[in-house]
């Protein structure tokens, strides 16, 4: 019985761990402008700048609004999928699944944010 339990991961290990992701995003976000974080409302719309002419993309989608309610939604899916984990294993391999789609997504920002700095 003693290994079955060292198999499951606790709700509050998850809420560590999922908070520890969003403050590294919220700090790598506001590299090297602190004032950056006040974009975090779009900050989904960040995947849209990896996909091909995606700083276009991602421009327009700041315009539109609905690409960061979409996003947002996503991450909401993929945290309530993240906290609904119950093994270990499986936790830590969604976990960096989430930890990378977030890293991505902060790389996303930065692209579109070096491509609105470019607009003159």
């Amino acid at each position: 019985m003693k290994e079955a339990e060292n198999e499951l991961i606790s709700t509050t290990s998850k809420a560590r761990l999922w908070f520890v992701a969003w403050v590294g995003v919220a700090l790598a976000s506001m590299i090297p402008y602190p004032s950056q974080l006040l974009l975090a409302p779009f900050f989904p719309v960040g995947l849209l700048a990896l996909l091909p002419r995606g700083e276009n993309k991602a421009i327009t989608g700041w315009m539109l609004m609905y690409p960061s309610v979409i996003g947002w939604c996503l991450y909401i899916f993929l945290s309530v999928i993240l906290f609904r984990i119950r093994k270990k294993d499986a936790f830590l391999i969604f976990y960096i699944f989430f930890c990378v789609m977030l890293a991505l997504n902060v790389v996303g920002c930065k692209k579109t944010l070096g491509a609105v700095a470019g607009i003159h």
